[in-house]
């Protein structure tokens, strides 16, 4: 049962006067320290996880922190709730929300949340017995993917043809894994929990669900989840830069009932392309040259990656693996590096062989 009587200030060990970032900073070192994970099979320290996130839901909302600090109010000033010790005044029945989250005998704080609603006119909520159910998902999730760009498209920009293969919730079971399903036992049915380092977010165990498959989905043998296939084009800005990430709203997960699709988040990868690849920040390209070229000096044409023809000379004794720099003519304002490679003759005529025994001989002299 929700209790008027709990002390949300003193669950997470902050005073009432305490900012909203001491109230986030003393809820972590708790979920860090209480959560499941860490502490498989200890009973007290699920049940203090379990209040630890009541208190922060409630107390990290200014409104909803602002309506129980006047429940609080009422309470000491006598006003007692039926259920709760005193006797013959007026009251208010928190029994009814026993239930909701799925079954946890003491309530999420999205059961105060429901309070909330009928004490202070939220919602047109009204009094009397009502089931309130777990909170549900109105977007599809999030989906991740990388997709590769050659450079060429990068730097001028256009449009290129995907083929993903995401992770999606199963359409049979929408996500939960399961043709029956049951509350979710990590999050008491709210669809919120905290992870080992970061803030209140989606459950891990019912993915913000709030319940659990009872019996597993034989469309995707439980897991929730099933690949997909599928081809999207997009459009590439111009100098778009290695790891940049990309959001195609509505293009993730399939939408809940009565929601919305979820966004697809594309993660760039500039791809080699003909004569040009990325390293670094730099684009790379090579020159080849003969040994002769290397050794007396020579001029040769480069095309950079913005369609330009250079001209650069190579210096007498240029050795092989040698990068001569282009200034601004790389990939979204970088450079452009040309490497040497020198050409070997192979096959060559006897009377040339010894030629050129005697010329490295008079060289070595």
């Amino acid at each position: 049962m929700v209790s008027a009587d709990k002390d949300y200030y003193k669950t997470l060990g902050v005073s009432k006067t305490a900012s909203e970032k001491q109230v986030r900073s003393a809820y972590r070192k708790l979920a860090k320290r209480l959560h499941p994970d860490r502490n498989p099979g200890d009973e007290k320290a699920e049940k203090r996880f379990k209040d630890a996130n009541e208190a922060y839901e409630v107390l990290r909302d200014q409104k909803r922190r602002g309506e129980y600090d006047q429940l609080r109010e009422m309470a000491a000033q006598g006003f007692r709730f039926q259920g709760q010790p005193g006797s013959g005044a007026p009251g208010f029945d928190f029994s009814q929300f026993k239930d909701f989250g799925g079954g946890g005998g003491d309530g999420g704080s999205g059961g105060f949340g429901s309070v909330f609603d009928m004490l202070f006119n939220r919602g047109g909520r009204t009094s009397g017995r009502q089931s309130a159910r777990p909170s549900r998902p109105t977007q599809g999730q999030r989906v991740d993917a990388t997709a590769k760009v050659p450079i060429r498209t990068a730097s001028a920009g256009g449009r290129v043809t995907l083929t993903l293969e995401a992770t999606v919730p199963c359409d049979s079971c929408s996500g939960t894994g399961g043709e029956r399903t049951t509350g979710c036992p990590q999050c008491n049915g709210t669809g919120r929990s905290a992870g080992l380092r970061g803030p209140l977010g989606s459950c891990v165990r019912c993915g913000g669900h709030g319940i659990i498959a009872a019996v597993g989905c034989s469309s995707c043998a439980g897991k929730g989840q099933k690949k997909e296939r599928r081809r999207i084009t997009i459009k590439i800005p111009a100098d778009t830069k290695d790891g940049t990430e990309m959001r195609l709203a509505g293009q993730g997960g399939p939408a809940p009932a009565g929601g919305k699709p979820g966004d697809l988040y594309l993660k760039l990868q500039i791809a080699s392309d003909g004569d040009f690849r990325l390293e670094g920040a730099d684009v790379i390209s090579k020159a080849v040259i003969s040994a002769f070229d290397a050794m007396l000096g020579t001029t040769v044409e480069i095309q950079t990656l913005q369609g330009e023809k250079l001209r650069m000379k190579v210096a007498p004794g240029t050795q092989p693996g040698t990068r001569m720099r282009l200034r601004g003519k790389g990939l979204a304002g970088g450079d452009h590096l040309v490497e040497i490679e020198v050409k070997i003759p192979g096959d060559l005529p006897e009377e040339l062989q010894d030629d050129i025994r005697k010329l490295a001989a008079r060289l070595k002299s």
